[in-house]
């Protein structure tokens, strides 16, 4: 009777080598996607730092318009250049003036256009607001 030894192959051992080929190609593959993800989020963050920069810029614009026409109705005259780029830097503002039209008449007009600019981006913001024309009174 043979031995039950003998009737059993064996399968040989696996090589260090073979198992080690894919493991480089598995690590060459996560290394990859990873690369693909980090460069994906690195576009959506700078991508979203102009976006920002664009909202900053135009909530300065409104804010600069906004205290310019409260200036000329509270007082009678506009902000002071000096004060203007000591607290909104890099905002430019026209004040134009015309009487009111239609139902309007009798009141003037103010309007107030703050520009900026971002980068290649020009951001403008116009603003208007009637007030009692005080020659007429």
């Amino acid at each position: 009777m043979k031995d039950i030894r003998s009737t059993i192959r064996r399968r040989p051992a696996s090589l260090p080598g073979r198992a080690g080929g894919w493991m480089l190609v598995e690590v060459v593959v996560s290394l990859s996607v990873l690369g693909i993800l980090v460069t994906v989020l690195a576009v959506a963050q700078s991508t979203s730092a102009g976006l920002n920069k664009n909202i900053l810029l135009r909530q300065r614009c409104l804010a600069a318009g906004q205290a310019q026409l409260d200036s000329i109705v509270a007082t009678g005259r506009p902000i002071s250049d000096e004060d203007l780029k000591r607290l909104w830097p890099g905002v430019r503002l026209e004040v134009s003036t015309e009487p009111g039209k239609g139902d309007w008449v009798g009141l003037n007009r103010l309007k107030v256009t703050a520009e900026a600019t971002a980068g290649k981006k020009n951001i403008r913001v116009t603003l208007c607001r009637y007030v009692i024309d005080k020659t007429k009174q």
